[in-house]
């Protein structure tokens, strides 16, 4: 059968490929323990399990407006100026089913087939693919030692084809958060080319260290909030992911334009989410995500204790987020048994198969020489995981 030439060059989701290995290897009975996928094992709170009854119930379950209701449009716009101090409107909000579908959107309204968009390396694995299903080119820049964005590298890039730059933080896969500086020299090569837009990725927002900050373009440089698209959802905050709810904020026009790509697609996200998506806005529980930060910190730290003992796995601290990503090219050419490491790709399968430990190789993320490790698990399951790494590494021959 002949199939759209438009995802010749689309590759499947290696996050999702690798969980689905773990997951099927634990069907079978196998003591897999799934560091793989970014889902949080905290659960959603009462009072937002009680908002989809109640919308349930009482005849929440039909359409409602493409671009969100206005409840959760106006929860939505509150939670951002808290976080910010960016005040939006209501109708500067657009609902859709989950962050990553915000971003497809986004995308979909401001380029066209031949445009570019800069992608800085790590990147979250989507990026880039979403830009190939559209027909526009991924323009993939190396990141800095520590990680980051590399202002120079971005700069060389942009071209009068140039329509966005992508940037997360706190960054998946690297858990790291970006920098005054460097988003004040984003907002420099911003200001040098008037039609350039931001999709800034902040679905991990609240979700920083102690000792960190997060910030956004908008937050440094005021005059630019018309150029830059915030991106978030309830997924990572609010442990809702299979619940999809995402919105993207930004100029007036653009979100009119990704309702409308919305009212052509998916028509609205589910409207019992949306109501509960509402409920756990306007009743954030502060104290709640400061045990997950406070979670996640710990788990990070066992990790990185272990890489330590290990050895020849260097790793950024991470500052957000629940990842990590060591640098694992230090261990190409050693062998288990009969099989070699050639790759993050063949250490990734290796360690599931030989050590029940699910992880994602960096080829999906743009840097083929490190493995990206999920901590958003349990922290026994944490220091079983670290068990296995350590007795797995030692048990290499190089």
């Amino acid at each position: 059968m002949r199939t759209s030439r438009r995802l010749d060059q689309v590759k499947p989701s290696l996050t999702l490929e690798f969980d689905a290995r773990a997951k099927a290897l634990k069907a079978a009975g196998r003591d897999v323990i799934g560091l793989a996928a970014g889902e949080p094992d905290f659960e959603p709170s009462e009072t937002v399990l009680q908002a989809a009854e109640e919308a349930m119930r009482h005849g929440g379950g039909r359409y409602t407006a493409v671009a969100g209701t206005p409840a959760l449009r106006q929860a939505a716009a509150r939670a951002i100026e808290e976080l910010t101090g960016i005040r939006y409107s209501s109708d500067r909000i657009a609902v859709s089913s989950g962050a990553k579908h915000s971003i497809f959107n986004a995308l979909y309204a401001l380029a066209d087939p031949g445009d570019e968009v800069i992608v800085p390396a790590p990147y979250w694995t989507s990026y880039p693919e979403m830009c190939l299903a559209l027909g526009i080119k991924p323009v993939i820049v190396p990141g800095r030692a520590d990680l980051l964005p590399d202002l120079d590298g971005i700069r060389a890039a942009i071209n009068d084809r140039t329509r966005a730059i992508i940037v997360n933080s706190p960054g998946n896969p690297t858990g790291r958060v970006i920098d005054r500086a460097t988003l004040e020299g984003l907002a420099v090569l911003m200001r040098a080319w008037p039609d350039l837009v931001l999709i800034s990725d902040d679905i991990y927002a609240r979700l920083v260290f102690p000792g960190h900050r997060f910030l956004n373009l908008p937050m440094v440089a005021p005059d630019l909030v018309e150029r830059t698209i915030l991106v978030y959802g309830m997924s990572k905050t609010y442990c809702m992911t299979g619940w999809r709810i995402g919105f993207a904020a930004g100029p007036l026009e653009i979100i009119k334009q990704i309702a409308t790509v919305q009212g052509h697609s998916t028509s609205c996200a589910n409207s019992i989410a949306q109501a509960a998506a509402c409920r756990a806005l306007d009743e954030t529980d502060e104290n709640h995500i400061a045990r997950m930060v406070t979670a996640y910190r710990e788990r990070a730290g066992l990790f990185l204790d272990s890489f330590r003992s290990i050895g020849d796995l260097p790793c950024p601290e991470p500052q957000g987020a629940f990842y990590l990503f060591p640098r694992v090219d230090a261990w190409f050419g050693a062998r288990l048994g009969d099989r070699r490491i050639g790759s993050a790709l063949d250490l990734a399968q290796l360690l599931l198969d030989e050590a029940l430990l699910g992880v994602v190789p960096g080829e999906a993320f743009g840097a083929p020489e490190s493995i990206r490790i999920s901590y958003a698990t349990a922290t026994d399951k944490v220091r079983e995981a670290c068990f296995r790494l350590e007795r797995f590494f030692a048990a290499l021959q190089r």
